[in-house]
């Protein structure tokens, strides 16, 4: 299996997570403006993302130089409130100009058709890309269960069907898509995540039960109620910054 090395941490107050983030996204897509011309960002959803993408709002970046894209979607209706690109558009979208978005358009009923064009729509690498980690281990929408996510699956979009929480039916990018980012962020705060952030960060590799392991070399964002269950070694030094 690929990307097995050890991740960089931001171990931060919970308060500081948003800022933290938004910083961290900025710096990215900075860089790849300054290097490219150009910057593509990646976006997940949920709670933390949102107050993340709120917080990178405020940045004064050159929106108009930033393509942003979803790493995937719930199939419902781009004003639904389960829909990622609403929670997107309501937290980022509304408040910046010049931003270029690409939605994927879930609510269709050809949904392979819709996952074989979204992929042609996909940059070849993103510059920053933002991931979450769910109660069972998925990111994105790569669940336990419905796949090897430790290989490569010959798509870059794919229709995600019974999916365990409501709604069951998703598209997502898939690990190829993962690992060619230029960099990757995985949000991962609260308590009620610490058990898994260390298994996912430092138990047995086992991407079939514990999808986010595919990621363990990306930037993990914690608070420190989140990390508390990581060894002293791994935390030791890394509070506040990447290594």
């Amino acid at each position: 299996m690929a990307r097995l090395e050890v991740s960089a941490l931001l171990i931060v107050e919970s308060a500081e997570v948003p800022r933290t983030g938004a910083k961290w996204i900025a710096d990215q897509l900075q860089q790849a403006i300054a290097e490219r011309g150009h910057a593509s960002l990646c976006l997940s959803g949920g709670h933390t993302p949102r107050q993340v993408y709120e917080e990178l709002a405020t940045f004064p970046l050159r929106w108009d130089r930033i393509a942003a894209f979803f790493g995937d979607e719930r199939c419902v209706p781009a004003d639904d409130p389960d829909s990622n690109f609403r929670m997107a558009r309501e937290a980022l979208f509304d408040r910046v100009k010049g931003l270029v978005v690409h939605r994927i358009p879930a609510e269709r009923t050809d949904l392979e058709s819709v996952a074989a064009e979204y992929a042609r729509e996909l940059p070849e690498a993103f510059d920053a890309m933002v991931l979450g980690m769910g109660e069972d281990g998925h990111t994105e929408s790569l669940f336990p269960g419905h796949g090897d996510w430790s290989r490569p699956v010959g798509a870059k979009v794919i229709v995600v069907s019974g999916a365990p929480k409501p709604p069951p039916c998703r598209l997502s990018v898939t690990p190829e898509v993962i690992w060619a980012a230029r960099a990757r962020l995985v949000l991962a705060p609260g308590a009620g995540k610490a058990a898994l952030v260390a298994r996912a960060l430092e138990g047995d590799v086992d991407p079939r039960r514990y999808p986010v392991q595919t990621v363990r070399d990306a930037t993990w964002l914690l608070d420190r109620a989140a990390a508390s269950q990581l060894s002293t070694a791994r935390v030791q030094g890394r509070s506040g910054q990447a290594q």
